[in-house]
């Protein structure tokens, strides 16, 4: 005869360690450092549809056209913001 025993929720009381290094890429490392060195903030400006991405990425988020690191362009305190 097969007795299978039901049991309820319970919990433990553990830690996990986790050691990692997040890497933000080559424009949210550009943004990082400069932000940190020279205290200006960066966004990318595509020279296709001309909007400009904070945090700057590698890829227009409207044409998927390619943003590289001359496309940066440091922002001011104003503008518009889109979400």
């Amino acid at each position: 005869m097969n007795e299978d025993k039901i049991y309820g929720p319970f919990e433990m009381d553990q830690r996990i360690k986790v050691n990692s290094t997040y890497y933000a890429g080559k424009m949210g490392s550009l943004f990082y450092t400069t932000l940190r060195d020279e205290k200006r903030i960066l966004g990318v400006k595509c020279e296709t549809c001309s909007l400009v991405f904070w945090p700057p990425r590698t890829t227009c988020g409207r044409c998927f056209s390619k943003l590289e690191e001359k496309d940066l362009v440091e922002i001011g305190p104003q503008g518009t913001l889109q979400t």
